[in-house]
């Protein structure tokens, strides 16, 4: 050694310090590497892992090896796998790559900062997405019911029945509507016919089908005629002086 020149001494120093993985590197493996390299730059995924799959083949040993001489490949198929796998959407063997680059010893800084990237997309992506706001009808249908347009809210709400806002809408449109019925009911027994009507015209505006409500009105009708033709009687008893009769009949009515 004492006439070697300081570049073959370091050239020596170098072969024998490092590891025998190094030194039998496979020239195929670094190739199909860069290969994988490339194509995972362009966006070819399926190449890119075909690519990174066989440099794994050829040599799965994974770390900064020397090339020749001074030159060193950082030499990590398994992060380059694990990109193309996720970017084709096999998550588990995406996490498989992972694991196999999870064993390699010491591996680069910037290679661990890629492989926590590369879970930070993992988990992401398999995390549920964030719930969808309402159709646009929905809301809608919930402004027009919140001002009182039960038809309104009913015609937008029926337009989008997945939405859940909308079946929100619809029930309470629905419970609305059984309320009035309920409430026509009670006012034609109770003789408050122009209330029964009202409360039967706002049901049959938002829901025209209602057969329900449609045979109520037609009673209360019957019943308004009823009441009217007692009243006309009343005034014809009372314009020929029957007192008791014209009171009788006015009380009916």
């Amino acid at each position: 050694m004492r006439g070697a020149s300081p570049g073959r001494a370091l050239a020596l120093f170098l072969a024998l310090t490092l590891p025998l993985s190094a030194a039998a590197f496979d020239r195929k493996a670094a190739a199909s590497f860069e290969k994988g390299t490339d194509a995972l730059a362009a966006g070819n995924w399926a190449e890119a892992r075909d690519a990174f799959r066989a440099a794994l083949e050829r040599d799965p040993d994974e770390g900064r090896i020397r090339v020749s001489g001074v030159k060193y490949m950082e030499y990590y198929p398994s992060l380059g796998l694990a990109h193309a796998l996720i970017e084709l959407g096999d998550a588990e063997g995406a996490k498989q790559a992972l694991a196999a680059f999870d064993r390699i010893p010491k591996p680069g800084s910037d290679q661990v900062a890629e492989a926590k990237r590369l879970r930070g997309r993992l988990a992401a992506e398999a995390a549920p997405p964030e719930p969808a706001g309402p159709a646009p009808e929905a809301a809608a249908a919930k402004k027009a019911l919140d001002r009182g347009d039960l038809g309104e809210a009913r015609r937008l709400a029926s337009g989008v029945p997945a939405d859940p806002l909308a079946r929100e809408v619809l029930e309470a449109v629905d419970d609305l509507l059984a309320r009035k019925l309920t409430a026509a009911r009670r006012s034609q027994e109770a003789g408050a016919l122009d209330s029964a009507r009202s409360d039967l015209k706002t049901v049959l505006d938002a829901d025209p089908g209602n057969a329900a409500a449609r045979s109520l009105l037609e009673s209360v009708e019957a019943d308004a005629k009823s009441a009217r033709t007692r009243l006309d009687d009343a005034r014809a008893a009372l314009k020929s002086g029957a007192f008791d009769q014209a009171e009788q009949l006015a009380r009916e009515a």
